[in-house]
This record gives C-alpha cells, structure tokens and sequence, in this order.
C-alpha cells in the first residue's frame, strides 16, 4: 500500500472527494483532537507508515504520539483485554482487530467481558470501546471462522454492530461510535475502503441504534391495495406492524389503489384512490414497486414439449410430475393448482429434495403447505406458520388463542428490543398446535420451532412442558402457549 493512498487527516474531511479509509482516518483524527481519553491500539498501529492493517491509522501516531497509538502484541484477546481495561479507567478505546474472522478468537471477551458488565452492574458500568475489523478479504483464517459473524453480535445484548457504505457514514458512524457508551463493532469492507464518493464534513454524526429507512430524514410512504399491511399474515400481526410503522413515522395507506405514477423532473408525481373513492396526489424522490412477481417461462420450450400450463405457470401434480412423463418442474414456475403455492427460497429447495428424492426410487410424502414458514425481514422482523386465527376458524375449528409480549422477557428488556408479541392459535379439541404467528426481535430465526412444532403434529401442552433456555426470545413461544390454556406464568 503507498503512502499516497491515505491523504492527511486534516485534509480528509475538505476534499470534494474521500473513499472510507480516508474518512474513518478523519474520523478518528478529529476525535483524539477534541477528547484526549480517545486512543487507538491493535497491531502495528503506531507504525507511522503502516497505520495497521491497511493503513486507515496512518500518520496518527506522528500526530498524537505513540501512548495514543499504539502498537499492541499479535493477539486478538490481548488487544481486546486491553481496550475493555482502558475504557474502565475512563479511556475512549478504538481496538483494531485484523480480520472479521479473527474476531471468534476474542469473542467470549468482547460478550462476556465487555456486554455482560452493563447488565450485571444494571447498567450502572459501561465499556465504551469500538472495535473495528475488516471483512471481504476473500480468505478464511480457519475452519472456526466466519465471514459472517456481524449476525451474531448483532444478537448480543449490549452489543452495537454498524458497517459503514460510504465515505460519509464512516466518518459520521466513527465519531458516533467513539461516543457510544456502549462497545461497538465496527465492520469495514476491503473491497470498498478505495472507492471515492462524497467526502465527509468535519464534525458530522450518524445516529447509532435501529437502523431503519428514516435514518437520513426521509420520509416514506406504503401504499397497500389490500386492507391490511400484510394480508397473509394473521390481523393481529398486521395491526401490530402498521402501529410500529406510526411510531416510526411511516405512513400507510392500505386499501388504497395506484391509478397513475409519472416521472416530472426529479420527482415522481403519484395519484391513489384511496377506500372512499377519493384521488389523492403524493410526490416521491423514489417511487418501488412491489406489486408481486409472474414465472418466467417463455423461451423454455415448455409449449412444444407439450406440457401443461396455467397463466404461464408450469402444471404440476404434488410430486412435481408435469404432464409429460420424465420431465419435472419446482419452484416459483409452477402451480399445483390449488392457488396456494408460495414462492420462497426454501420452499423450492425442499420441493427440489422431494423430487430428487422420487427420482431416486426413494419413498416420498407430499409438502404440507401449511408448515412452510413465512418470514418478513422489516422492522419489526416477522415469522409465521400454519393457520391464522381466521383461517383456522373457516376451515371449521374451534378455535383458543393464546399470546405472550416479548416486552416481559428479561432477555429483551437487556436487548433493547421489546416490541411485538408471539401469539398460538390451538384446537380447542385436541390441543393440536394449529399456527403460530409472532413480530418482534429475532422473529425469523425463531419461527423454526413453531415449524418443528406443527411437523410433529404438537399440542400446547408439550410446548408448555418444553424447556425454554433463561434469559432468551424463544420464552415467548412457552410463554404463548401457557397463555393458550389461560395462565401465563410472567403476566
């Protein structure tokens, strides 16, 4: 790397241009400038010409001096053990952790050492120290490493995860983090750390917390045809989503129909009916539109083979047999037709282990449908499987339902993240488990129980006697399913 890659921090924040080595180099010049509690440490940072890893710390230590950047023995937990140290002694830490990968080496410190002590102190100690590391490397450093592990702080109480994509946000998501009391894992993408956009302004800041689409002050509006937010979804799943959109400011308009969206100058010009007949006029700087997906089966050959076809869909019977013998089709091309078929990843997957299974001389079973688990990654996350409320009463049973607020779990309250409920609709009859539907944090990772539940046919009293780990999220569903017979045991 040259010495010409990294402009000089007092330089990074004025140009027209940066790339986001350039602006978390800014970003932490400016802050050891203004606050002398603030240093950096990890491996060969105070190299004046190295500047770490990849140079984002080049020229800080000629700057500030090597007792604020400074070098540190090759070892993750040394350098993590030292900035949790530091940050208790009332010092601002920025640890600099090689790779992504390296971070498992270090990870019962940055949890239990670091996260851990706010809750234990109830939330009396704080360990301000951001950690950065850098991903994208295109190598692995061994069999227990992971690209991927930003998806598992990010489950980790007391633990902030950001990953800037601009120039901007890593000048602006640094100082924020250097603030944070709270540690902070800051990921940085190698690929990107070159690539040159706006350049930051001196002082600037990212709000650390929810990510979500008001983040930057826009304003955004949903427009939903149907009645309800998510129609597929259970009524008191769709309710609770359209009252956590208001509370983010989010507006939605459902039952409200697009009859024209036109391009005028740099804005999109938009009329809606609205349910009462009424047009009304919104203009947009970006209009999406989501308005469901058609199979793409034109130029296949489909038609000359002869085989069967519905509205351009590929005719299928429930082993995925089409109508000429020897040829098969799966996933969202085709239809059963039932008019039921979801068109999701993991459907297409198992249907595809299905017939290769049937090819194979193997015994098969047809899919049930109703355990295909539907997952809404917004925010609040949402999970869902098996019957709603309403469905379970047309299809004639009757029905108790039963639900439990993930707002009363203590693991929750430690997270941060106390919105939405996990509600089980049941047979009265014979307890069979019936639907389980819930919204709220880790939803889409924990509606695999619920799925496990309705496979082997389970009644609310076996999820009841389930032992559900302390303090986790998945004692909302046992929770939920004592609420099912009447008596919740944390209300």
């Amino acid at each position: 790397m040259n010495a010409e890659t990294t402009m000089a921090p007092e330089n990074a924040v004025k140009a027209a241009k940066a790339n986001i080595l350039q602006g978390i180099n800014a970003a932490i010049a400016d802050a050891m400038e203004e606050d002398d509690n603030v240093i950096a440490l990890g491996e060969d940072l105070a190299d004046p010409e190295e500047g770490g890893v990849c140079g984002v710390t080049r020229g800080l230590s000629s700057r500030f001096g090597e007792h604020r950047v400074r070098s540190t023995p090759i070892s993750e937990q040394a350098i993590i053990g030292a900035a949790i140290g530091a940050s208790l002694v009332g010092f601002k830490p920025i640890a600099e952790i090689m790779l992504m990968n390296f971070t498992t080496v270090a990870m019962d410190m940055i949890v239990n050492h670091a996260a851990k002590l706010r809750f234990m102190s109830g939330g009396q100690t704080h360990v301000p120290i951001v950690i950065r590391t850098m991903t994208g490397t295109g190598f692995a450093s061994g069999g227990q490493h992971c690209d991927y592990l930003e998806a598992w702080f990010a489950h980790t109480a007391g633990i902030k995860v950001v990953a800037p994509s601009s120039p901007k946000d890593a000048y602006g998501l640094m100082r924020s983090a250097i603030d944070d009391p709270d540690p902070v894992l800051f990921i940085e993408n190698l690929p990107t750390y070159w690539t040159p956009a706006e350049a930051p302004e001196k002082g600037h800041r990212v709000p650390i917390g929810k990510a979500n689409v008001l983040s930057e002050g826009s304003d955004v509006t949903i427009i939903e045809l149907l009645p309800r937010l998510v129609p597929v979804e259970d009524q008191a799943i769709s309710a609770e989503l359209e009252k956590s959109f208001r509370k983010q400011g989010i507006k939605s308009l459902t039952g409200t129909k697009v009859t024209k969206a036109a391009v005028a100058g740099n804005v999109v010009e938009i009329e809606a009916q609205t349910p009462d007949g009424k047009t009304q006029t919104l203009s947009a700087d970006i209009l999406l539109v989501a308005i469901g997906r058609a199979p793409v089966t034109r130029g296949l050959g489909v038609e000359e083979l002869g085989i069967a076809m519905d509205r351009g869909y590929i005719k299928v019977d429930e082993l995925y047999r089409t109508s000429v013998p020897n040829i098969s089709a799966i996933g969202d091309v085709i239809t059963l037709g039932n008019g039921v078929h979801p068109q999701l990843a993991h459907v297409s997957s198992m249907e595809g282990i299905v017939t290769a299974e049937r090819i194979a001389g193997q015994e098969v079973q047809p899919i049930n449908y109703d355990h295909v688990p539907g997952c809404t990654y917004c925010d609040p996350e949402i999970g869902s499987v098996g019957l709603s409320e309403a469905k379970a009463k047309e299809r004639g049973y009757d029905v108790r339902v039963g639900s439990f607020p993930f707002g009363v779990l203590g693991r929750a309250k430690m997270a941060g993240e106390t919105e939405g409920f996990v509600k089980i609709v049941a047979d009265k009859k014979y307890d069979e488990v019936l639907g389980v539907h819930m919204i709220g944090p880790r939803s889409t990772e924990l509606v695999a129980e619920a799925v496990l539940a309705l496979r082997l046919e389970c009644t609310v009293e076996e999820l009841m006697k389930t032992i559900h780990a302390h303090p986790t999220f998945a004692e909302a569903i046992g929770e939920a399913a004592h609420a099912t017979h009447g008596a919740a045991i944390h209300m």
